[in-house]
């Protein structure tokens, strides 16, 4: 956050004005352009809720290649608040930097997503054990439910990243169909694939983490801190949320990400091999 201070001659009164210039880190590989469409409106929100009489309030969206870019932001004090995935935050925190959690991006009516690790009805396979040898269709390279849960999952029954070959998609349809058409023996999908009856897959594990996290500087000053915090909580519109595909924001307790720390462990167990 960039503090600048500013005193006015104006009708023989000196006047007192702030400037708090705030910067909202997104990573995305998508076109920039792109990005700022979405998040424009945010922004906007965002710009209001840290301006009053005595302060003038901006919010810069910088949007960087890798969220690991967003964390060394953090560490240097060009990025102030951020939307990561909840790995990320886990590795802001290991490192001691002043970060806290706003909320949880809502997706589907829950701060929490759910997926299932599905192999066809055709094949035989029972268990997630006799997924040795055989090809696995993971999601969105190192996403927290669609990548790193399924890899522990497997690492819990001895597998590790020699004995079963993996593919990353970022269409869950396009997935569904490969697996289904036993291009790849088995594979991670949203829950909601699985809720109609008639689905073609058989359910070998079930996996859950929180979605996205939105995360603050701990030392922003306190009027910033809370005007950004409360606008991230309580917005409703959806000409905000609809463009980053959210269906809002809500406070996440750190004790939600407890099972998560368990899952990248159990990654890491399964990628060591």
């Amino acid at each position: 956050m960039i503090r600048l201070f500013f005193a006015l001659i104006s009708s023989g009164a000196l006047l007192a004005q702030h400037y708090e210039i705030v910067n909202m880190g997104v990573a995305s590989r998508e076109r920039a352009s792109n990005v700022f469409g979405r998040y424009t409106e945010l922004v906007e929100r965002l710009k209001e809720s840290i301006t009053n009489e005595g302060i003038q309030g901006d919010v810069k969206l910088r949007i960087l290649e890798r969220e690991s870019d967003i964390t060394s932001g953090f560490a240097n004090g060009s990025i102030d608040v951020a939307v990561v995935s909840p790995i990320t935050y886990l590795v802001m925190r290991s490192r001691g930097l002043p970060v806290d959690i706003v909320g949880a991006e809502i997706r589907y009516v829950n701060v929490v997503d759910e997926a299932v690790i599905v192999t066809p009805i055709s094949v035989s396979i029972q268990r997630l054990d006799q997924l040795q040898g055989r090809s696995f269709a993971l999601g969105p390279a190192n996403d927290p439910l669609f990548d790193w849960c399924a890899r522990a999952e497997m690492a819990k029954v001895g597998l590790n990243r020699e004995q079963v070959t993996l593919k990353s998609f970022d269409n869950f349809e396009r997935m569904s169909e490969m697996i289904q058409m036993g291009r790849y023996q088995a594979g991670i999908l949203p829950k909601s694939f699985v809720t109609k009856p008639d689905h073609p897959f058989r359910v070998l594990a079930e996996c859950k983490a929180p979605n996205r996290l939105w995360v603050i500087r701990r030392d922003l000053i306190p009027f910033t801190r809370r005007g950004i915090e409360q606008t991230l909580l309580e917005i409703k519109d959806p000409r905000v949320l609809n463009r980053i595909g959210i269906e809002g924001i809500d406070p996440l307790d750190e004790a939600e990400l407890v099972d998560l720390e368990q899952v990248v462990r159990k990654a890491m167990v399964f990628n060591s091999k």
